[in-house]
Protein backbone atom coordinates (compact mmCIF):
# COMPACT_ATOMS: atom_id res chain seq x y z
CA UNK A 1 0.00 0.00 0.00
CA UNK A 2 1.04 3.52 -0.64
CA UNK A 3 1.39 6.17 2.03
CA UNK A 4 -2.17 7.25 1.33
CA UNK A 5 -3.28 3.58 2.45
CA UNK A 6 -1.88 2.70 5.86
CA UNK A 7 -2.04 -0.93 6.46
CA UNK A 8 -4.74 -0.04 8.92
CA UNK A 9 -6.69 1.82 11.34
CA UNK A 10 -7.84 1.69 14.76
CA UNK A 11 -11.62 2.63 15.33
CA UNK A 12 -13.43 3.11 18.33
CA UNK A 13 -17.26 3.30 19.96
CA UNK A 14 -20.35 0.58 19.83
CA UNK A 15 -21.90 1.71 15.88
CA UNK A 16 -18.64 1.54 14.50
CA UNK A 17 -17.31 -1.60 15.33
CA UNK A 18 -21.03 -3.09 15.05
CA UNK A 19 -20.73 -1.55 11.34
CA UNK A 20 -17.68 -3.77 10.75
CA UNK A 21 -18.63 -6.95 12.23
CA UNK A 22 -22.07 -6.75 10.21
CA UNK A 23 -20.53 -5.63 6.66
CA UNK A 24 -16.88 -6.62 6.60
CA UNK A 25 -15.69 -8.79 9.51
CA UNK A 26 -12.69 -9.98 7.54
CA UNK A 27 -11.36 -6.44 7.57
CA UNK A 28 -11.07 -6.54 11.30
CA UNK A 29 -7.58 -7.73 12.45
CA UNK A 30 -8.66 -7.94 16.46
CA UNK A 31 -11.14 -6.14 18.74
CA UNK A 32 -10.24 -4.58 21.83
CA UNK A 33 -12.30 -4.46 24.76
CA UNK A 34 -11.88 -3.01 28.52
CA UNK A 35 -11.69 -5.39 31.37
CA UNK A 36 -15.60 -4.53 32.15
CA UNK A 37 -17.26 -4.57 28.55
CA UNK A 38 -19.64 -7.29 28.11
CA UNK A 39 -21.67 -6.94 31.28
CA UNK A 40 -24.70 -5.02 29.14
CA UNK A 41 -26.45 -6.43 26.61
CA UNK A 42 -25.61 -4.52 23.61
CA UNK A 43 -21.79 -5.56 24.42
CA UNK A 44 -22.61 -8.95 24.73
CA UNK A 45 -24.51 -8.84 21.65
CA UNK A 46 -21.15 -7.02 19.65
CA UNK A 47 -19.19 -10.06 21.40
CA UNK A 48 -21.50 -12.93 20.15
CA UNK A 49 -21.11 -11.53 16.51
CA UNK A 50 -17.29 -11.08 16.81
CA UNK A 51 -16.62 -14.69 18.26
CA UNK A 52 -19.67 -15.91 15.78
CA UNK A 53 -16.94 -14.57 12.37
CA UNK A 54 -13.82 -15.39 14.40
CA UNK A 55 -12.41 -12.29 15.21
CA UNK A 56 -10.02 -12.43 18.09
CA UNK A 57 -10.95 -10.24 21.03
CA UNK A 58 -8.54 -9.12 23.14
CA UNK A 59 -8.49 -7.38 26.60
CA UNK A 60 -6.92 -3.76 26.52
CA UNK A 61 -6.87 -1.32 30.20
CA UNK A 62 -5.19 1.38 28.26
CA UNK A 63 -6.73 2.15 24.71
CA UNK A 64 -4.16 5.14 23.85
CA UNK A 65 -1.38 1.73 23.67
CA UNK A 66 -3.44 0.87 20.24
CA UNK A 67 -4.66 4.30 18.63
CA UNK A 68 -7.30 5.61 20.46
CA UNK A 69 -7.19 9.14 20.88
CA UNK A 70 -7.00 10.78 24.62
CA UNK A 71 -10.22 11.50 25.66
CA UNK A 72 -12.33 9.66 22.91
CA UNK A 73 -15.79 8.02 23.66
CA UNK A 74 -14.91 4.95 22.98
CA UNK A 75 -18.05 3.32 24.96
CA UNK A 76 -15.00 0.57 26.06
CA UNK A 77 -14.58 -1.68 22.23
CA UNK A 78 -11.93 -0.88 19.62
CA UNK A 79 -10.56 -2.78 16.55
CA UNK A 80 -8.03 -2.32 14.23
CA UNK A 81 -9.28 -2.47 10.34
CA UNK A 82 -7.92 -2.45 7.01
CA UNK A 83 -9.02 0.29 5.10
CA UNK A 84 -11.40 -1.22 2.82
CA UNK A 85 -12.94 2.54 1.37
CA UNK A 86 -10.06 3.29 0.03
CA UNK A 87 -10.93 3.51 -4.10
CA UNK A 88 -8.10 4.23 -6.62
CA UNK A 89 -8.69 6.66 -9.23
CA UNK A 90 -9.16 4.22 -12.29
CA UNK A 91 -11.91 2.19 -10.19
CA UNK A 92 -13.67 5.82 -9.59
CA UNK A 93 -13.80 6.39 -13.31
CA UNK A 94 -15.15 2.95 -14.13
CA UNK A 95 -17.53 3.83 -11.15
CA UNK A 96 -18.69 7.69 -12.68
CA UNK A 97 -19.06 5.31 -16.14
CA UNK A 98 -22.03 3.70 -14.40
CA UNK A 99 -23.81 7.10 -13.45
CA UNK A 100 -24.84 8.12 -10.18
CA UNK A 101 -24.18 10.67 -7.21
CA UNK A 102 -20.58 11.69 -6.26
CA UNK A 103 -19.36 13.65 -3.71
CA UNK A 104 -15.94 16.33 -3.78
CA UNK A 105 -14.41 17.53 -0.39
CA UNK A 106 -12.26 20.86 -1.46
CA UNK A 107 -9.99 21.28 1.79
CA UNK A 108 -12.33 20.04 4.37
CA UNK A 109 -10.17 19.65 7.50
CA UNK A 110 -12.44 18.95 10.64
CA UNK A 111 -12.69 15.26 10.97
CA UNK A 112 -16.23 15.78 12.56
CA UNK A 113 -17.10 17.34 9.96
CA UNK A 114 -15.87 14.69 7.13
CA UNK A 115 -17.89 12.09 9.38
CA UNK A 116 -20.58 13.91 9.12
CA UNK A 117 -20.34 14.52 5.35
CA UNK A 118 -19.39 10.52 5.07
CA UNK A 119 -22.74 9.41 7.12
CA UNK A 120 -24.64 11.73 4.83
CA UNK A 121 -23.46 10.48 1.47
CA UNK A 122 -23.77 7.18 2.84
CA UNK A 123 -27.51 7.90 3.55
CA UNK A 124 -28.00 9.47 0.52
CA UNK A 125 -26.29 6.69 -1.90
CA UNK A 126 -23.33 8.59 -2.53
CA UNK A 127 -20.94 6.29 -4.25
CA UNK A 128 -17.57 7.81 -4.07
CA UNK A 129 -16.33 10.73 -1.97
CA UNK A 130 -13.08 12.10 -3.16
CA UNK A 131 -10.63 14.09 -0.77
CA UNK A 132 -7.96 16.30 -1.75
CA UNK A 133 -4.47 14.76 -1.56
CA UNK A 134 -3.15 18.04 0.90
CA UNK A 135 -5.01 20.30 3.20
CA UNK A 136 -7.98 17.74 3.99
CA UNK A 137 -8.51 15.67 7.05
CA UNK A 138 -7.30 12.25 6.63
CA UNK A 139 -9.32 8.81 7.19
CA UNK A 140 -9.06 8.52 11.09
CA UNK A 141 -10.89 6.47 13.75
CA UNK A 142 -12.40 10.53 15.08
CA UNK A 143 -13.98 10.08 11.11
CA UNK A 144 -15.05 7.17 11.54
CA UNK A 145 -16.36 7.65 14.88
CA UNK A 146 -18.37 10.74 13.21
CA UNK A 147 -19.60 8.78 10.74
CA UNK A 148 -21.15 6.32 12.94
CA UNK A 149 -19.27 3.10 11.06
CA UNK A 150 -21.04 4.33 8.10
CA UNK A 151 -17.75 4.64 6.06
CA UNK A 152 -17.93 1.22 5.48
CA UNK A 153 -20.63 1.57 3.02
CA UNK A 154 -18.62 4.43 0.94
CA UNK A 155 -15.66 4.53 -1.36
CA UNK A 156 -12.65 7.39 -0.57
CA UNK A 157 -10.73 8.74 -3.37
CA UNK A 158 -7.55 10.45 -2.83
CA UNK A 159 -6.70 13.00 -5.68
CA UNK A 160 -3.21 14.74 -5.61
CA UNK A 161 -5.01 17.91 -7.77
CA UNK A 162 -8.55 18.52 -7.40
CA UNK A 163 -8.86 20.46 -9.75
CA UNK A 164 -7.04 18.87 -12.69
CA UNK A 165 -9.33 15.59 -11.05
CA UNK A 166 -12.64 17.59 -11.47
CA UNK A 167 -11.47 18.28 -15.65
CA UNK A 168 -11.00 14.67 -16.36
CA UNK A 169 -14.88 13.88 -15.03
CA UNK A 170 -15.78 16.70 -17.13
CA UNK A 171 -13.82 14.45 -19.66
CA UNK A 172 -16.59 11.61 -19.07
CA UNK A 173 -19.25 13.87 -19.11
CA UNK A 174 -19.97 14.11 -15.16
CA UNK A 175 -21.90 17.54 -14.23
CA UNK A 176 -19.66 19.24 -11.64
CA UNK A 177 -22.07 21.24 -9.25
CA UNK A 178 -19.63 23.68 -6.61
CA UNK A 179 -21.86 25.01 -3.87
CA UNK A 180 -21.50 28.79 -3.35
CA UNK A 181 -22.94 31.29 -0.95
CA UNK A 182 -22.54 33.76 -3.12
CA UNK A 183 -24.06 32.15 -6.36
CA UNK A 184 -27.34 33.66 -7.79
CA UNK A 185 -28.95 30.12 -8.37
CA UNK A 186 -31.07 28.26 -6.12
CA UNK A 187 -30.31 24.81 -5.23
CA UNK A 188 -33.99 23.37 -6.25
CA UNK A 189 -33.93 25.20 -9.81
CA UNK A 190 -31.31 22.81 -11.12
CA UNK A 191 -32.42 19.85 -12.68
CA UNK A 192 -29.54 17.21 -11.29
CA UNK A 193 -28.32 15.33 -14.44
CA UNK A 194 -26.63 11.77 -13.53
CA UNK A 195 -23.44 11.52 -13.51
CA UNK A 196 -22.83 14.42 -10.98
CA UNK A 197 -20.26 15.45 -8.85
CA UNK A 198 -21.14 17.83 -5.80
CA UNK A 199 -18.58 19.41 -4.81
CA UNK A 200 -18.28 21.30 -1.09
CA UNK A 201 -15.52 23.78 0.35
CA UNK A 202 -13.97 24.38 3.32
CA UNK A 203 -15.69 26.06 6.93
CA UNK A 204 -15.49 29.87 6.38
CA UNK A 205 -13.60 29.87 3.38
CA UNK A 206 -15.89 27.72 0.81
CA UNK A 207 -14.86 26.66 -2.40
CA UNK A 208 -11.13 27.47 -3.29
CA UNK A 209 -10.81 30.00 -6.47
CA UNK A 210 -9.96 27.57 -9.12
CA UNK A 211 -12.43 24.59 -7.60
CA UNK A 212 -14.81 27.22 -8.11
CA UNK A 213 -14.11 28.54 -11.52
CA UNK A 214 -13.71 24.40 -12.68
CA UNK A 215 -17.72 23.67 -11.32
CA UNK A 216 -20.52 23.85 -14.62
CA UNK A 217 -22.87 25.50 -12.25
CA UNK A 218 -22.98 26.77 -8.85
CA UNK A 219 -25.63 26.15 -6.31
CA UNK A 220 -26.74 28.40 -3.39
CA UNK A 221 -29.01 27.05 -0.09
CA UNK A 222 -30.83 30.19 1.04
CA UNK A 223 -31.09 30.86 4.85
CA UNK A 224 -33.02 32.92 6.87
CA UNK A 225 -31.60 36.46 7.32
CA UNK A 226 -30.31 35.99 10.61
CA UNK A 227 -27.94 32.90 9.48
CA UNK A 228 -25.31 33.30 7.16
CA UNK A 229 -24.83 29.77 6.11
CA UNK A 230 -24.87 26.15 6.85
CA UNK A 231 -22.21 24.00 8.20
CA UNK A 232 -20.68 22.27 5.07
CA UNK A 233 -21.94 18.60 6.62
CA UNK A 234 -25.66 20.36 6.54
CA UNK A 235 -25.49 22.30 3.27
CA UNK A 236 -24.01 18.73 1.93
CA UNK A 237 -26.94 17.04 3.37
CA UNK A 238 -30.07 19.24 2.06
CA UNK A 239 -28.09 19.31 -1.38
CA UNK A 240 -28.14 15.92 -1.63
CA UNK A 241 -31.61 15.22 -0.48
CA UNK A 242 -32.94 17.40 -2.95
CA UNK A 243 -30.98 15.67 -5.44
CA UNK A 244 -32.00 11.89 -4.52
CA UNK A 245 -35.70 13.70 -4.37
CA UNK A 246 -35.16 14.80 -7.93
CA UNK A 247 -33.19 12.29 -9.45
CA UNK A 248 -34.33 9.00 -7.56
CA UNK A 249 -30.63 7.84 -7.31
CA UNK A 250 -31.22 5.99 -4.44
CA UNK A 251 -33.99 3.26 -4.26
CA UNK A 252 -35.49 2.14 -0.82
Amino acid sequence: MSELEPEQITIWGLHPVEEFLKHSPNSISAIFVIPSFGRKKPQKKLLNLAQKNNVPIKTEPNFTKIGVVAGAVHQGIAAQVKPIWMQTADNLMKAISQGGLFVACDQVTDPQNLGAIIRACAAFGVKSVILPQRSSAKITGTVVKASAGTIIHIKVCIVQNLVKFIAKLQQKKVAVIGLSGDSSKLLWDYNFPTPALLVAGAEGKGLRFLVKKSCDTLLRIPCAPEVESLNVSAALSVALYEAVRQAAFITE
